[in-house]
């Protein structure tokens, strides 16, 4: 879920400072197991087996989507001087005015389960999802030749959904 770190720091009688260091703790656990890495399957079989998924999931039993593609901000704290620095950017770039809140733009593609097989974080939260994706390492990976096999795609969420609801696109 999540919470303030000041409130976190109140409830557990640690340091605010101290919340921190345990986030990050976790998170550079995390980024070291290779298990839990995501990692969109470069073989066939494993993207044919996720587009057997959707089509077992939509009415009008469509099956060549291999993924689905979709953005969504990641709240944060305004940015101090010195993060605005480091991502070589001012403080403005990373408001998002459509959620009016500050954060990091997260593209992500998912499988038919919802598991994310691919997440990237590379852009402030104002940058739209298209210069975000047309950044990111998997579309690299999409348009290496053979990487995605024959008769599959990928789709934004948005189109999917309307797809695999009403078997028609917008």
């Amino acid at each position: 879920m999540g919470g303030s770190a000041y409130n976190i720091s109140i409830v557990h009688k640690v340091s605010h400072s101290k919340v921190f260091l345990s986030v990050w703790r976790v998170i550079n656990a995390v980024n070291r197991c290779p298990e839990l890495a995501f990692n969109f399957p470069s073989c066939h079989q494993k993207q044919h087996e996720i587009a057997l998924g959707f089509k077992e999931k939509s009415r009008p039993e469509f099956g060549c989507c291999a993924g689905v593609i979709d953005g969504m901000l990641l709240w944060i704290e305004w940015p101090s001087k010195e993060e605005c620095e480091l991502a070589r950017c001012g403080s403005v770039k990373f408001f998002c005015g459509r959620k009016h809140k500050f954060g990091l733009d997260l593209q992500d593609t998912c499988g038919s389960e919802g598991c994310f097989l691919d997440v990237c974080i590379g852009h402030p939260g104002s940058t739209s999802d298209y210069l975000s994706f047309s950044t990111s390492s998997f579309k690299t990976k999409l348009e290496c030749p053979g990487f995605l096999a024959p008769g599959l795609f990928y789709f934004w969420q948005q189109c999917l959904c309307q797809l695999l609801l009403y078997g028609n696109a917008l």
